[in-house]
């Protein structure tokens, strides 16, 4: 598993600052801290720690007890300024540098007689110090929200970790719903959260999820998770590397890594370390338990990755043609009843005494039927009739029909290492955002399903001589090869489509064989007695 770490992330200058002069307080218990510091959870367990007194940011109304009073980053306004120094408390401010320009455009455009529109969350507390010093004021969170309003003349600011895009949505809805007025739209969102957000956006179509790092009440850390979501990419947010599950990155080949502004170095430095030994770290010494497996597609349904179905097919004429009949193909094949599979399998689990690998393979050919069952959904979207026979998947039908269950497997883990290869190239093949997410979906669970056939045939096949296990692997690497070759005669254009020649898929096919090839060398150093798989045989 690669890590990739966004190329602006985490912290900005204003809470580096804000930090710099808390921690050159010597007196931390005369002093209070009007709100949270930062919204991040680590930084305020510090400050409690340290013996800082703290007041939730709903409950500032009351005066504190202590003689210095800390402002946070996110500043107050001159009306709650004033009341805290008219009782004698020394004001310790560290608000940031932007908010404090914020603070300043919003009064300047009141002072001119503009209707100001703070485009922001109502109940933030940033929010709340810009409109504290205001008189004519609306608070805008939603394009939704955005009214016909009576003044002449309107002025807008934002809170400083809004989106730029929503602000431009809202900003444009403000000028259609108004064409009355004179409308003053002053950009306030700060430099360093833009910058977070379009390194965000450039590292998102090159990884499989993102982890963001990030206080749960820090806004702009939300925001880096609901663009991921908007882009149709898997987000979890974690406030520290405690809260990493390895169960997430099953299948993932690649991912992302940023963190909001408020996150500190450390913070994020311990989250990419504990990725980066993950992604180091061989598989285990021995397989997954059937039950495992079972947990493991039980869980993978559920967990899939968001489809953007409601923007249609948008496949273009020359995506259609070169792509279109070999999307027809492909999903045909991914559709079966495995009536013979489940049979065999169940014996064979009979046999060996473990009565979860039956369930397993049911859930494997249920997921089979599942990704059958999303590409036909988008051949129906792009007008593409689903195809009823292929000869091509008639050949692997009868391939896997009634022979032992070790060939079956066989044959199902050729057709997956041609699927891993297929889907790449589909994925590069068009610029439909819905087309690249389920090819990036199904690469997940594809990799997924070689791990699953390949660790069950390397565990069957772990007690035979070395060179009956050899002749087995040539004669698997003869149907790879022929395979490919059919494959390749029959999905060449498509493939061409996507950046492929033959021998890539060659060697992308061969470097999955020699993958399973080294597993199953590995798995031959393991003690433990196996049941041949054709057992039922």
């Amino acid at each position: 598993m690669r890590v990739l770490m966004a190329e602006t992330a985490g912290m900005c200058f204003g809470v580096r600052d804000a930090l710099k002069k808390v921690a050159s307080i010597e007196s931390p218990e005369q002093v209070t801290i009007h709100g949270h510091l930062v919204h991040n959870e680590i930084v305020l367990t510090q400050l409690g720690v340290r013996g800082f007194h703290m007041v939730a940011e709903h409950h500032r109304e009351d005066i504190p007890s202590t003689p210095d009073v800390l402002i946070t980053a996110h500043g107050i306004s001159d009306v709650e300024r004033h009341r805290l120094e008219s009782v004698g408390k020394t004001l310790i401010d560290t608000t940031c540098p932007l908010v404090a320009r914020a603070h300043r455009i919003a009064k300047q455009l009141q002072s001119d007689g503009d209707f100001v529109l703070v485009i922001g969350r109502p109940n933030h507390v940033e929010v709340q110090g810009i409109v504290g010093d205001l008189e004519s004021f609306a608070i805008v969170e939603r394009i939704e929200a955005v009214e016909r309003y009576s003044a002449d003349r309107i002025g807008i600011v934002c809170q400083t970790t809004t989106p730029p895009s929503l602000a431009h949505a809202i900003h444009t809805a403000i000028v259609d719903r108004n064409p009355h007025a004179t409308i003053r739209f002053m950009d306030t969102i700060c430099a360093p959260t833009k910058a977070n957000q379009q390194a965000l956006e450039a590292l998102l179509p090159k990884v499989d999820c993102m982890i963001v790092v990030g206080g749960r009440n820090s806004n702009n850390t939300r925001e880096l998770v609901a663009m991921c979501t908007r882009h149709g990419v898997i987000a979890h947010q974690v406030v520290d590397a405690t809260e990493l599950r390895r169960e997430w990155f099953a299948g993932v080949e690649t991912v992302g890594l940023t963190a909001g502004t408020s996150t500190l170095d450390e913070t994020l430095n311990e989250v990419r370390r504990k990725l980066e030994s993950w992604g180091r770290e061989p598989m285990p010494d021995h397989p997954w338990t059937s039950a495992e497996w079972c947990r493991f597609f039980e869980q993978n349904g559920a967990n899939g990755l968001p489809l953007p179905w409601e923007r249609g097919a948008e496949l273009t004429d020359e995506e259609r043609d070169a792509i279109g009949s070999s999307l027809q193909d492909f999903q045909l094949g991914e559709s079966s009843e495995g009536t013979y599979f489940r049979r065999s399998a169940q014996v064979y689990a009979d046999a060996i005494g473990d009565p979860e690998y039956a369930r397993a393979i049911d859930l494997f050919i249920r997921e089979e039927g599942r990704h059958s069952r999303v590409l036909g959904a988008y051949l129906d979207l792009a007008g593409l009739p689903r195809l009823e026979k292929s000869w091509t998947d008639g050949v692997f039908r009868r391939l896997r029909r009634n022979m032992p269950l070790e060939v079956v497997i066989s044959v199902l883990l050729t057709a997956e290492m041609i699927a891993m290869a297929y889907y790449r190239a589909m994925h590069d093949a068009t610029k439909s955002p819905l087309l690249r997410r389920l090819c990036a979906q199904l690469l997940r669970d594809e990799r997924m399903h070689l791990k699953f056939h390949c660790e069950q045939l390397a565990s069957a096949r772990k007690s035979r001589s070395r060179w009956r296990l050899a002749m087995t692997h040539w004669t698997q690497r003869a149907l790879l090869a022929g395979t490919c070759v059919v494959v390749w005669w029959r999905h060449a254009k498509a493939f061409r489509k996507g950046g492929f020649t033959f021998r890539r898929l060659w060697r992308v096919t061969h470097d999955e064989f020699r993958h399973m090839v080294s597993e199953a060398e590995r798995q031959r150093q393991c003690t433990g007695e196996c049941v041949p798989i054709s057992a039922e045989c």
